[in-house]
């Protein structure tokens, strides 16, 4: 029988309980500057995308109990700073979703044969994705009698910060201008918002495992990103989200187009595990991510062909026909893309 072991528990480094207690104090007080750094100005605002970042080396080198910890302080901090509604605002975009990272990132089993299977990261980042798709159609629920209905309310409240910005820039741009930019941006809001705060968790916790690992503090090996895989609840989820948007009009279909981007971004990543894999193929592997992320930049389709990469990986098999690696966790000291 395959005994589940979770080392977010159990594994100490043999670190006193007063140290934990100084880190964790530490990484708490360094995650909350770094969120209210975004009230002093640009590079303030630049900063505070890496609050989530020391909460992330605590857990990863102490567990998820220590990051806990390292969130109420940070939580409590905020409190007397900014009010309940920061401090909520802090707990539930980054200490919970890093809690969650890493009690599943730290997850492992012990298989028949004695190695050590880790927890999937494929799965953590649907986890993820699923949380953000219930938070976006509760927001959508609870804003559904609104005047005008969702679409028109994101709309208004895009044009409102498009002018707000258009003034305090004096940018040479009317009111059909701004109006063209906010319907074209609103379509997508909530997806493009969400994601984004999605992606920087992402970079915050692959981050923090390098580092930890450079270091030799880490409590597991890091994970071999190109192997990056979904499960299969994943597939069924954004088919229904597209069934849903081309069945639907109004609110629902607006809410359901939105679902299919964000449900899709774990495909999207498992398309970038994909090119990861296939590059070193290439004469100058270098050149060829360097293009495929500048396309991201410039060709708004270029994310959604990735995608739909990923989406095929599970038939197709690129990464076992072409890729020098094959599509399955082993556990290793370092990560093989570091």
């Amino acid at each position: 029988m395959q005994v589940i072991r979770n080392t977010t528990w159990d594994a100490q480094l043999g670190a006193t309980m007063q140290r934990q207690l100084i880190i964790a104090l530490g990484g708490g007080i360094a995650s909350a500057l770094l969120l209210v750094g975004s009230l002093t100005g640009a590079v303030g605002l630049l900063l505070a995308n890496f609050a989530p970042l020391p909460l992330f080396l605590v857990g990863f080198m102490m567990g998820a109990r220590s990051l806990v910890m390292a969130g109420a302080v940070g939580s409590v901090a905020l409190l007397f700073v900014g009010g309940i509604e920061t401090a909520a605002f802090y707990a539930g975009t980054t200490l919970i979703p890093a809690w969650i990272i890493v009690y599943h990132g730290l997850s492992h089993r012990f298989t028949a044969n004695g190695t050590t299977d880790w927890y999937s990261t494929g799965e953590i980042a649907c986890r993820l994705v699923a949380l953000i798709a219930i938070f976006v159609v509760g927001v959508s629920f609870a804003t559904s009698g609104v005047q005008g209905g969702i679409e028109n309310s994101i709309t208004s409240f895009v044009e409102t910060i498009i002018t707000q910005i258009v003034k305090m820039m004096a940018l040479d741009l009317n009111g059909e201008g701004i109006d063209v930019l906010a319907d074209r941006m609103a379509m997508l809001f909530p997806a493009v918002t969400t994601l984004s705060w999605l992606l920087m968790m992402v970079v915050n916790a692959t981050l923090a495992q390098a580092l930890l690992v450079k270091w030799g503090k880490a409590l597991r090996p890091s994970p071999r990103y190109r192997a990056l895989d979904v499960p299969e609840w994943a597939y069924w989820a954004i088919v229904g989200a597209a069934a849903v948007k081309l069945v639907s009009s109004g609110d629902v279909e607006y809410v359901a187009q939105n679902l299919v981007v964000i449900l899709g971004a774990p495909f999207f990543l498992v398309g970038l595990a994909v090119a990861h894999s296939l590059v070193p193929r290439l004469k100058m592997p270098g050149l060829g991510l360097g293009l495929l992320y500048a396309s991201f930049m410039i060709l708004t389709w270029a994310p959604v062909v990735v995608a739909a990469v990923g989406f095929a990986e599970q038939w197709v098999r690129l990464r076992d026909r072409y890729g020098r690696i094959a599509s399955t966790l082993t556990p290793h000291s370092q990560s093989e893309d570091e």
